[in-house]
C-alpha cells in the first residue's frame, strides 16, 4: 500500500466500509461518489481521490462496485 496515504484518509475507509457493506444488503450493486457522499457526509471529490489511492477508479456515468470496493 502506498505510504503517502494521510492519517485522515485511513481514517475515512473504515467510514465508507461500513456505508458500503450496508448499501451491499439493500442491494445496491453500484454506487456513485455523490451518491456515496450524502451516506458518509463527505465530499465527492474525497471519496473519489481516497478510493484512487487504493487503485479503485470508477468510471464516471458508471460509479463504483459496491463489491469490488468492499
Amino acid at each position: 500500500m502506498n505510504k503517502n496515504i494521510s492519517k485522515a484518509t485511513l481514517q475515512r475507509y473504515p467510514v465508507y466500509l461500513k456505508a458500503l457493506r450496508k448499501l451491499k444488503s439493500m442491494g445496491i450493486e453500484r454506487i456513485m461518489s455523490k451518491e456515496l457522499s450524502e451516506y458518509v457526509d463527505i465530499q465527492p471529490t474525497t471519496i473519489r481521490r481516497d478510493f484512487s489511492l487504493i487503485g479503485h477508479l470508477g468510471k464516471q456515468g458508471y460509479g463504483y462496485s459496491v463489491d469490488e470496493l468492499i
